[in-house]
């Protein structure tokens, strides 16, 4: 971010209170700018996930009642074969 490295750090109170902008400026800068990315790509991965899934249920849906069709249709044909053998062996 263009600033200059902290020299001479320590791990008391004392220098955290004397170097608190220098330290937490950038680090909430930088934790903005990652969590509006994140956020934003996370929404957009989400999205296409839920649009994706809504898609595949619908195929399969749309699938199923094929499959189911063309078994009604084959019953129906069962049923009326059966229905000529019978009146032929009256």
């Amino acid at each position: 971010m263009g600033q200059e490295g902290i020299q001479g750090i320590e791990l008391t109170v004392e220098w955290f209170k004397e170097n608190i902008g220098d330290i937490f400026i950038p680090l909430y800068v930088g934790t903005a700018f990652y969590s509006i990315f994140v956020t934003g790509l996370l929404y957009y991965v989400l999205n296409r996930w839920w649009v994706q899934s809504v898609h595949k249920e619908k195929s399969e849906k749309k699938e199923e009642k094929r499959i189911r069709k063309k078994q009604l249709k084959q019953e129906k044909a069962a049923k009326k074969k059966e229905a000529k053998a019978s009146k032929r062996s009256l």
